[in-house]
């Protein structure tokens, strides 16, 4: 299970900017103010020798050295999935299926800037 890819989240997501020179928050030197919401990792499940993965395979997420799950998903065509809005650390993803055996069915990402 590899492929672990990082966006960054903030709210509001846009903000429509209407530059006229004289009364917008540009020229009068004003802050766009976001709020970080976290990032989005997403990865994907491999299917051995395999460029894509299995859908529904289970893909936990856990603080590294805790037990509690943050977020659970299952794999989607392909063997995409994703988590949303995990905060800066270093995180745990373990894969599991009821059916099948995974070679290799963890790794570690952190999440900073």
């Amino acid at each position: 299970m590899y492929c672990v890819i990082l966006y960054l989240y903030a709210e509001p997501t846009t903000v429509d900017l209407h530059v006229d020179g004289i009364t917008d928050i540009c020229t009068k030197e004003q802050d766009i103010n976001f709020i970080f919401t976290g990032f989005s990792v997403l990865g994907t499940v491999l299917s051995k020798g395999d460029l894509l993965g299995p859908a529904g395979v289970e893909v936990s997420l856990r603080k590294v050295g805790e037990d509690d799950v943050l977020q659970s998903v299952l794999t989607q065509a392909g063997g995409q999935y994703t988590f949303l809005k995990v905060l800066p650390g270093s995180y745990d993803i373990t894969a599991t299926h009821a059916s099948w055996t995974l070679e290799h069915s963890s790794t570690t990402v952190e999440c900073f800037w």
